[in-house]
């Protein structure tokens, strides 16, 4: 017992002494709390007390800051909006830049300059060129260099999950995380929809013209939707990799939570993108029932909560509506768009028109009254086609493959159970938002996508290190 208590204290991250004058300042905190009436004294000398130990902790082992970077990303502008955006540095912006600086610091303070790569270096920095030179001809230069180093800045958080992500259940506990906080943001849009039934009324009269789109984190509802796809495809790879029974129950419940989440936006896209998501995971783990069981709970659930009953039609005909395009203009402005991409590829094939030149050169082909005011691209492809030509795309393209195949791989190659629910989440959720983008504009700067891209390179590390022993 003695050994193990010695044991216990010496990996501790920080010493006895340390721990009692933590408890020290904790009781000298609630005296003054007392003597004073400043009730808040307390809780604000607990959280600096709190914050001494962890600060050792991620000293030595930056993980931590990860998990909360990650939570930021999903977080989005929810700081900047409460205060109704006089904060200027999101939770992500803010963890990131800790991150990074507490990287750089425990690498030279232990004298470690292992780093792992991904195998994709040569082809970024090809595409960074590409960007870097296209610049120079865009009619926007300044709006170019800054969404330039916006990418590298993600590139830069790539490489830093890769290189913090040493166990698989560090995978999983990122997962997890995301996965409760889009619960959260689920039931909040829940409780809107339910809180608000004169909404989905107006919308079935109007045969979807006059709909109310909730967003929590985000101002747009698309980007905002497209968060849930990650937690989905975890939700459901657990339900699927062969737990009891009533564990299936529980991620189920959590499943049709963050699909009631999606479906509140009423993104279109992304539920076109989270159904092949979810088809993906089911032909993955060959188990087909999933849908049986969503299908399931989605009637108990429009049987029990009536307001759920006009909410769900409304969801059924936005779906429907993506094949007929009658409830908006949206599609007719994304026809507008893509036409006027592929026309900007036909007139500068080689170079394209330079990075973020896009909404400039719109209206050579068309005017805004014709699109209502848009301009900006709202496809991944021909955005890299127009902007940055023939060689551009084939660089990208190239790219996308490699980051596919390896997605691909660490499925292939990983075990049952968290392994390979990490494997087939990271692979199948990259996809989904690859397809998302395929109906939305600026995948080069979501951290969500450049998050699952260091997800699916940490994982295939991880499998090789399992490999090689």
């Amino acid at each position: 017992m003695l050994g193990s208590s010695s044991g216990l204290s010496d990996s501790l991250p920080y010493s006895k002494s340390t721990l009692l004058i933590g408890i020290t300042l904790a009781a000298s905190g609630l005296f003054l709390g007392l003597a004073t009436g400043l009730v808040w004294m307390p809780l604000a000398i607990a959280i600096l007390v709190a914050l001494v130990p962890f600060s050792l902790y991620v000293v030595k082992n930056p993980y931590p800051l990860l998990v909360f970077m990650t939570i930021g990303t999903y977080l989005g502008s929810l700081a900047n909006l409460i205060q109704d955006g006089l904060i200027p540095i999101s939770p992500f912006q803010l963890f990131l830049v800790a991150t990074i600086f507490l990287f750089l610091f425990n690498r030279l303070l232990y004298s470690d300059f292992t780093f792992r790569k991904t195998g994709i270096e040569l082809e970024l920095v090809v595409f960074l060129i590409i960007i870097s030179v296209s610049i120079l001809y865009s009619p926007v230069h300044m709006t170019g260099v800054i969404n330039t180093l916006r990418m590298l800045f993600l590139i830069v958080m790539m490489y830093l999950i890769i290189n913090l992500i040493n166990e698989k259940w560090q995978i999983s506990l990122i997962f997890g995380a995301l996965v409760v906080v889009s619960t959260i943001l689920a039931i909040v849009v829940m409780y809107t929809i339910v809180s608000n039934p004169q909404d989905a009324i107006r919308a079935l009269l109007s045969d979807g013209a006059n709909i109310t789109r909730t967003s929590v984190t985000d101002i747009d509802p698309n980007r905002f939707a497209s968060q849930f796809l990650l937690p989905i495809a975890f939700v459901a790879s657990i339900m699927l990799s062969g737990m009891a029974f009533y564990y299936r129950i529980g991620t189920a419940i959590l499943l049709l939570i963050l699909l009631v989440g999606v479906a509140g936006t009423y993104s279109r896209s992304v539920m076109l993108a989270a159904l092949l998501m979810l088809v993906l995971i089911a032909l993955l783990y060959r188990q087909y029932k999933l849908f049986l069981w969503i299908i399931a709970l989605s009637l108990a659930v429009v049987l029990i909560v009536p307001d759920l009953r006009i909410f769900a039609a409304n969801v059924i005909n936005r779906f429907l509506d993506i094949f007929a395009g009658s409830s908006d203009a949206s599609s007719n402005i994304r026809l507008l768009l893509g036409v006027a991409g592929i026309n900007m590829f036909v007139d500068s094939y080689m170079i394209g028109v330079g990075f973020g030149g896009f909404p400039t050169h719109f209206t050579n082909y068309f005017t805004l009254q014709e699109s209502i005011g848009v301009n900006m691209p709202h496809n991944l492809t021909y955005k890299i086609l127009a902007e940055l030509g023939l060689h551009g795309f084939v660089v990208f393209m190239f790219i996308l493959w490699k980051i596919l195949h390896t997605g691909y791989r660490n499925v292939r190659l990983s075990k049952v159970g968290l392994e390979r629910a990490n494997s087939v989440s990271s692979f199948a959720a990259f996809i989904a938002l690859l397809i998302f983008y395929q109906f939305y504009g600026g995948a080069l700067f979501d951290n969500n996508f450049w998050l699952l891209v260091g997800l699916i390179f940490a994982q295939k590390h991880l499998i090789s290190r399992r490999l090689r022993k």
